[in-house]
């Protein structure tokens, strides 16, 4: 029924004391699903267990419900443990098992309540009864809140609270920073020189202003190198849009590898020297949300927070999830960043790809950001934005290319209130398949004199930050836009 997301922008590990974070993904979500927290009966808590995070969601849940006595709470973490990735999923699937089966399931083997739950109930029995409208909240490394709200069927019946739909928004990039093996720039003239020189990276390193250079070196400290490198090119990102202090600045990561080094050294060390020999702090930098969560920490951004996985689509979908965050006012503007870094395990792993499929790639240290905003916050501040976003398309492998392309061309001439026609194609086909896509694609009348372009030969194959710095090409008035 609604979903809801924000930041603390406090902390890799340690929670919000007072829960200012989780309660902000709350609101949000019954904001969503048009409900008042009166509507509320149970809430699946995230609930790990831990006195800090324990007692950190208790007093948000406290503000959020007050002295309310009906809402039964409880944690199925008790009973199948803490799965990281999977808990949110695997609660979900419980709530609604609850719902259909009739009963709220209990947190199993707790001797003492969170004192800070006050007057809410901590459900330690299952109760026979189904939960009409629930709410389950979520929060990970680095501050990330996420929030669920699940309505049981019957409850759909009752109309919804009408909310004024606003018109949709013009969305445009207001500024943007690639960080390759060419150097580090947030000057759309220096990266179409890039472009235009049409010449390979001269080593697959990222180049230019290191990051401790741009966020300092007690920053950058705790960070793995990948949350360092988005981290920087983020900042530079935001400082460049010459943007006032956003108070929901929203963050959107993208990376298909993740940490890759650290992982293998921390794993390396796991097995060869035993659990007692690692360090716990390093894992916390592991999962594939750390640079977002650095990210906000760094920037102080509190709006939703998410990091996306699917290889070189990933910083698409978390650009498509900010675009939709900006239209529906849930975040004041969007930083979306994607990246990955060259790892000698990659490279063979490449080689290994190449040689199956007889293709020739590699992969490069590429990070990319780029800003989301209201075209009227820049016209507000007389800020000259790189581009407008007029057409966003997703689509699986059957539709293809040419279906995702289709897409994005039906939304540009909605926006537009006619059809348009390309200037520029970055192609991005890797092989032989992709290829053919393409191919099929081209034939849209919409593109028969399109310039192509492939960035990837001169910033090299970009891994997550694919979206990023294909994005960051449009920005400069010397080539078509």
């Amino acid at each position: 029924a609604g979903y809801g997301g924000s930041a603390d922008a406090h902390h890799m590990v340690q929670p919000q004391d007072d829960g200012a974070g989780a309660l902000a993904a709350m609101r949000a979500a019954l904001t969503d699903a048009g409900l008042v927290a009166g509507d509320i009966d149970y809430v699946n808590a995230h609930g790990t267990g831990t006195r800090q995070n324990d007692a950190m969601e208790a007093r948000a849940l406290t503000t959020l419900f007050g002295k309310r006595r009906d809402v039964a709470v409880s944690s199925t973490k008790s009973m199948h443990g803490h799965t990281l990735g999977a808990a949110a999923a695997i609660e979900a699937a419980t709530v609604v098992l609850g719902m259909t089966e009739g009963f709220v399931p209990p947190s199993a083997g707790v001797l003492q309540p969170t004192p800070e739950l006050g007057s809410l109930t901590l459900v330690t029995r299952a109760l026979v009864r189904a939960p009409r409208i629930a709410l389950s909240p979520s929060f990970a490394f680095g501050g990330n809140n996420a929030a669920l709200i699940f309505a049981h069927p019957d409850t759909l019946a009752r109309p919804a609270p009408s909310r004024p739909r606003a018109p949709e928004p013009r969305c445009v990039i207001s500024a943007a920073t690639v960080a390759c093996g060419h150097g580090t720039s947030a000057e759309a003239a220096t990266i179409a020189d890039w472009l235009e020189a049409s010449l390979p990276p001269p080593s697959p390193a990222r180049a230019g202003r290191t990051p401790a250079t741009v966020l300092g070196a007690s920053t950058v400290r705790r960070m793995d190198p990948l949350s360092q490198s988005i981290t920087a090119v983020a900042s530079l990102t935001l400082t460049a849009s010459h943007a006032p202090t956003v108070a929901r600045l929203g963050i959107g990561i993208g990376t298909s590898f993740g940490a890759m080094q650290p992982t293998r050294a921390f794993l390396a060390r796991l097995f060869g020297k035993g659990p007692t020999l690692v360090n716990p702090l390093d894992f916390p930098n592991l999962v594939h949300n750390a640079p977002a969560g650095h990210a906000a920490i760094a920037l102080g951004a509190r709006g939703l927070n998410l990091a996306s996985c699917q290889e070189e689509t990933c910083a698409d979908e978390a650009l498509h999830a900010l675009l939709a965050a900006l239209s529906e006012d849930a975040v004041d503007a969007a930083l979306v960043a994607g990246g990955d870094l060259d790892d000698p395990s990659l490279a063979a792993g490449y080689a290994h790809v190449d040689r199956a499929l007889g293709t020739a790639g590699s992969l490069h240290s590429v990070v990319g950001a780029l800003l989301l905003e209201e075209a009227a916050s820049c016209t507000k501040r007389e800020h000259r934005p790189w581009a407008e976003i007029l057409g966003v398309g997703r689509a699986g492998l059957h539709d293809g290319v040419r279906g995702a392309v289709g897409r994005a061309l039906e939304q540009a001439a909605l926006a537009r209130h006619e059809a348009v026609t390309i200037d520029l194609w970055l192609r991005g086909a890797t092989d032989a398949l992709m290829a053919r896509h393409e191919a099929l694609a081209a034939s849209l009348p919409a593109l028969a004199a399109a310039k192509t372009l492939d960035a990837r030969h001169v910033l090299g194959t970009a891994g997550g930050a694919g979206a990023a710095v294909v994005a960051d090409r449009s920005g400069h008035s010397r080539v078509p836009q």
